[in-house]
């Protein structure tokens, strides 16, 4: 891929993405009940939950459409690995030599791990 998508587009896929493991959830108990009621609630907490998963797979560097999903689908796991590794007060990362530890922003942290995943 020459061009990476757009970042409406990558929006979007991130949005689907996290969608993506309640709606199979939803696929595998289809035969379990016979009429499916959801309350407002359920939808409500749904879309700003596929509001996040757009939001990251924004703010990460998603390079080709996988990527914009993946992070989605994954961003619970990104959000939870971030905030165990970060120090008391601050997310703090050690790059000096001198043993201190300068402070930086949890978008700096979650690049960092994405990095990684991609």
């Amino acid at each position: 891929m020459a061009n990476p998508p757009s970042d409406v587009l990558v929006f979007l896929l991130g949005f689907l993405g996290a969608l993506a493991p309640e709606i199979a959830r939803l696929y595998a108990k289809r035969w379990k009940k016979q009429s499916a009621k959801f309350s407002w609630w359920y939808v409500v907490i749904s879309g700003l939950y596929a509001l996040v998963g757009g939001i990251i797979a924004t703010i990460l560097p998603a390079v080709n459409y996988l990527a914009a999903f993946y992070a989605g689908v994954t961003w619970p796991l990104s959000i939870s690995t971030v905030l165990h590794h970060r120090g008391p007060f601050e997310i703090q990362a050690c790059n000096s030599t001198d043993g201190k530890f300068p402070p930086r922003s949890l978008i700096d942290m979650m690049r960092d791990h994405a990095d990684l995943l991609y």
